[in-house]
């Protein structure tokens, strides 16, 4: 979810197909609104999922578990969940945490705010700008740059 900006519901719906090793593509469809969008996989995903491939479970589903043949939206919140205890982290974490952070590493970064709001599968840049924050350190490289 971090890496691909992917919401959990995308995520649980994604079928083997959907993911392109070869072209290093994931086909994100019936997303949130039933739009369709493609995600490139970058190069710390890509070395995931070559990985993954080697254990996954035989499943039309990208995530699946042997006991159901795919993964639940209740049992990644699980995941997630048991995880931060586990490691003993205070702050409140999410699946969606992770799609939050996806697209505030890119806006870190300097990625276009257009392709964050197309990466992400926002009709409307407004939607995406929720999920941008400016810290005082790129207000102080934006006013350097006057």
């Amino acid at each position: 979810m971090f890496y691909a900006g992917l919401r959990v519901s995308e995520c649980v719906n994604l079928r083997v197909e959907d993911v392109d090793l070869e072209k290093k593509l994931i086909k994100v469809i019936q997303g949130k609104g039933a739009k369709n969008r493609v995600v490139p996989i970058n190069a710390k995903l890509f070395k995931v999922f070559e990985d993954y491939n080697k254990w996954r479970v035989d499943s039309e589903y990208f995530f699946a578990s042997q006991k159901t043949g795919r993964l639940s939206k209740v049992r990644i919140e699980a995941i997630v969940r048991d995880t931060r205890k586990e490691l003993g982290l205070e702050k409140q974490i999410t699946p969606h945490t992770f799609r939050h952070g996806f697209a505030s590493h890119l806006v870190k970064n300097n990625a276009n705010i257009v392709s964050i709001s197309k990466l992400m599968g926002h009709s409307d840049i407004k939607v995406t700008s929720v999920y941008t924050h400016a810290g005082l350190d790129m207000l102080e490289d934006a006013v350097a740059l006057m």
